[in-house]
């Protein structure tokens, strides 16, 4: 039998850390679930770099109770000076980015030592499991046949009859010190697709057998992979290749991501059970860890006309459910031969389009990079931009009928959780690749653009998968707009989100007095 739920029979409350990989991508997925807890009354300190703290302050609904703890990135040999994320260096400069990250070592574990939270929540900095375990862990045993929250709460406190009768209320039901109930738990969040790391990480950790191996048995899912579906084909072996290049100094990435998952006490999965259940089950059995669901953990979409960039007086121009919006995120840069067969893909479906992407290589802009008379012939009707957008709320516009998504596990949820519109699916990497594969195989709410055994789709393709989607005579687009409604509905059903949240609270007390 579980323990009573204490958040809900006491006013007790955890102090948590988040201490999450250098990306956005990685921290306002931290941030977002940080804003869920600090909902609950739980205290969040979080730690982040500058310049990501200034960029994110707006997202901090608790203030109160989310306190951000800036980090001074230190600077490594070859990063360029004031690099505090991946937002401010090309992707070959990561791992010393990393290398930066790992040097932070001396100054969170300074830092939790004084704090003393319950947990710790991370992704990419697997010491951070080493610092947890050196700061202290009590092994007594007492063998205990009332409920582990009950001794937990109750009995680890002053002795002093005359402290407890002189103490207020507040006093009374709070928490002990994480030290002297177990020493500090250390989850390891995971913000992408779950078939990513269950793909992924269950395999031989030697890069030599990895370099020895043939495409097909790169690809092959590893025994009991639970999944025929949502899987890598044979010419996308090379996504997997940056499992075994170094992310930091003298540590893969395969080996940061595995060794958290390994030492850490439990893994939380930023998805629910009705949808990637499966593999979650199969990360437990591997990695031998509870596994605990958060949820998608979604933020409420912004209210308030769309004024970025005249976007709004630019939409309305259009029909309803008739624009295709093209957003590939903030880290994804094209080649320019790429970019340009994705604006004429799009221009050959002969539908009002918008299209977000960085400069492609070797471009300073995107205007530089369009094809030849390309602007002159779509005029008004493509708007081609390299800007931050506000991406939730062209989804939901009224105008916007089709998504061309890279299936980022970010977009993914938001296109499957908050908007109608129609999914195609255009992914680059390794676990955007998984994500589309499960969208469209499995709850079969897209279609993905096709490409050749180069990893290269071409304006015909994209074209067809779009209009595939679009034509309201077109059988899989009435198939998939269907299963699309489905899992809206569910995913938005009155307390659907929140019963994950409350639910993986609850496991958090358990976890701590276990």
């Amino acid at each position: 039998m579980r323990p009573k739920k204490m958040a809900e029979s006491i006013d007790s409350k955890l102090q948590i850390v988040m201490f999450p990989w250098l990306a956005l991508g990685h921290i306002i997925p931290f941030l977002n679930l940080s804003n869920e807890l600090a909902k609950k009354g739980h205290k969040i300190s979080f730690l982040l770099p500058k310049n990501a703290q200034i960029k994110l302050q707006n997202l901090n609904l608790y203030p109160n109770l989310i306190t951000f703890h800036t980090l001074k990135i230190p600077h490594i040999h070859g990063l360029p000076y004031g690099a505090e994320t991946t937002a401010d260096v090309p992707r070959s400069l990561e791992t010393l980015l990393a290398t930066a990250m790992d040097e932070l070592y001396d100054e969170i574990k300074s830092f939790l030592q004084n704090l003393k939270p319950h947990f710790v929540f991370f992704d990419f900095a697997h010491w951070v499991t080493e610092i947890a375990v050196e700061i202290g862990d009590i092994n007594t045993i007492c063998y205990k046949l009332t409920s582990p929250a009950t001794s937990a709460i109750s009995l680890i406190r002053p002795p002093e009859k005359s402290v407890f009768m002189a103490s207020n209320a507040a006093e009374k039901v709070r928490p002990p010190p994480a030290t002297e109930i177990g020493g500090i738990k250390t989850l390891c969040y995971k913000i992408v697709c779950p078939a990513t790391s269950a793909y992924s990480l269950v395999r031989s950790p030697e890069k030599s057998v990895f370099m020895a191996s043939t495409a097909a048995e790169i690809v092959r899912p590893p025994p009991g992979y639970p999944s025929t579906t949502v899987v890598l084909h044979e010419h996308e072996a090379k996504l997997l290749e940056f499992l075994f290049q170094e992310y930091g100094k003298g540590v893969t990435i395969y080996e940061r991501l595995t060794k958290g998952m390994t030492l850490c006490d439990a893994i939380a999965l930023k998805t629910c059970r009705e949808i990637e259940g499966t593999f979650g089950d199969y990360i437990a059995t591997q990695f031998k860890k509870p596994v605990l669901y958060t949820g998608p953990v979604l933020p409420d979409p912004e209210k308030g006309p769309l004024e970025e960039h005249g976007l709004s007086n630019w939409l309305e121009k259009f029909e309803p459910g008739s624009v295709v919006f093209c957003a590939f995120g903030s880290q994804l840069i094209l080649e320019k031969k790429q970019f340009q067969e994705l604006v004429l893909g799009l221009e050959l479906t002969g539908l009002p389009f918008l299209v977000v992407l960085k400069p492609p290589e070797g471009a300073n802009s995107v205007e530089e990079a369009l094809p030849e008379g390309f602007k002159e012939r779509v005029q008004e009707k493509g708007l081609v931009l390299a800007c931050w957008v506000p991406q939730l709320k062209i989804l939901t516009h009224k105008s916007v009928g089709c998504f061309v998504s890279h299936c980022g596990y970010g977009s993914m949820w938001e296109s499957l959780a908050l908007c109608d519109c129609q999914l195609v699916l255009l992914p680059s990497a390794n676990d955007q690749t998984l994500s589309a594969r499960m969208m469209e195989q499995d709850l079969k709410v897209g279609v993905e653009v096709k490409k050749d055994e180069n990893g290269w789709f071409s304006k015909e393709s994209l074209c067809k998968a779009v209009k595939c989607v679009m034509d309201k005579d077109s059988q899989v687009g009435c198939l998939v707009k269907e299963n699309h409604r489905k899992w809206k509905e569910v995913l938005s059903s009155p307390g659907f989100m929140s019963n994950y949240i409350d639910s993986f609270i609850q496991i958090l007390y358990e976890l701590l007095v276990k």
